[in-house]
Parts: structure tokens; sequence; C-alpha cells
């Protein structure tokens, strides 16, 4: 909520329990809708112009010209049929120091958590096992900073980029292999994250603490 309504995309009015919230639609800051559009297209494409301009309250007009540049860029899927043509993306990347695509990228992240957490509870499967397909993991570790093992943790994030940006530079040359196109494909979609904070020492034991 409060990413929301930072970047605009929500109102609120009150404070505490109190507290509510508004969807804005017009009132909102205008800003580049091109990657949303990436992001759209990418998950749940092929969609229409219309359906498109709707989903991200965009005009066609604006949609259209996204599409267009795309479609330059030589990226764009069209597909023709009924209720006219219908669009889609083979593949989304906003790569490593990017300024631009940080609402996007965010967007995608947290939808992707849903979806995944949401496949795993309609599954009835609700344990976790080594051989996983779909599922996710949490820890935490309170580490001293001068430890070894704090820069170890630290650099999960760093390394798991690195990582990424390496298999997807195989999936773009396995793309250009004979056979690409003949071949029997799965999505796998690996959402990974990471928290730093700081530990605030705990305060002298009160009158009404046990100790525990």
């Amino acid at each position: 909520m409060h990413f929301l309504t930072r970047y605009e995309l929500l109102g609120s009015r009150g404070r505490g329990a109190s507290r509510r919230f508004e969807v804005l639609h017009g009132e909102r800051v205008r800003r580049d809708s091109s990657f949303d559009l990436s992001v759209l297209l990418f998950r749940d494409g092929p969609l229409t112009l219309p359906e498109l301009a709707t989903r991200l309250g965009e005009s066609e007009a604006t949609i259209q010209s996204h599409l267009d540049r795309l479609d330059g860029e030589g990226r764009l899927k069209r597909r023709d049929g009924e209720g006219g043509p219908r669009y889609a993306l083979d593949d989304y990347h906003i790569p490593i120091g990017t300024p631009l695509g940080f609402e996007a990228a965010l967007w995608d992240h947290i939808r992707v958590v849903f979806r995944a957490v949401s496949k795993k509870v309609r599954m009835r499967h609700h344990r976790s096992g080594l051989d996983d397909l779909i599922g996710g993991t949490t820890f935490s570790f309170d580490v001293p900073e001068d430890d070894p093992l704090y820069s170890e943790l630290a650099g999960y994030l760093k390394r798991t980029r690195l990582e990424m940006e390496g298999w997807l530079a195989r999936v773009k040359a396995l793309e250009q292999a004979p056979g690409w196109e003949g071949r029997p494909k799965r999505r796998v979609t690996i959402y990974a994250g990471q928290m730093v904070e700081d530990l605030v020492p705990s305060a002298e034991p009160g009158d009404d603490d046990d100790g525990q």
C-alpha cells in the first residue's frame, strides 16, 4: 500500500486504523507505460489493443505507439483472428542498472509471487520438498556484521542476479540454435529477493518484563 500510494496509484485519507485508500484514475502523474505494457504482453498475452488499453488505463493511441516501437524492434508477436489482432512478447527483461522500469519490475515480481503461492495452494500439497518445482523458501539470519558469514549472506542478491543474467544469456543462445521452434518448452519463473535491516539493541528490562 505504501508503494502504491507513493507512486500515486492510490490515494489515502485519514490516519491509523481509520485510514482509507482509493484508486486514482486521471489524477495521478502520467509516466511512461511502455514497461507496464511489456510485462503485460509477456505475462498475459496475446491481448487485443482495446484489452491492453483497458488493463493499463491508457488511450489506444498511446498503446499503439508502444506496440509500433516494439514491432520496429522485432520483438512484437502478432496473431490475427476474430476481434482484431492480438499481441504478445516472448521475452521481457530489465537489465541490471537500468534507471527506468522500476514500478513495472516491482509489480511483476509481486504478481509472480502471488501466482506461485496461489498455484501451490491449489495443488493441495502443503508440504515443502527438495524436489518441488513450485514453491518458495524464506530464511532470516541474525549475524554479526564483522563476521565473514555476514558478507556471504549479504552477497546473495548480487550472486543471484549475476547467475540469472548468465542463465538468460544461455537461453538466448539456445533460441538461435537449429530446431528451437519445434522443441517442447516449459517456462520456469524464479522470484528472488533479499532484505537487510539493523537490529535495534534490546532496551533494559522493565518492571513488567518477565525476562523471557
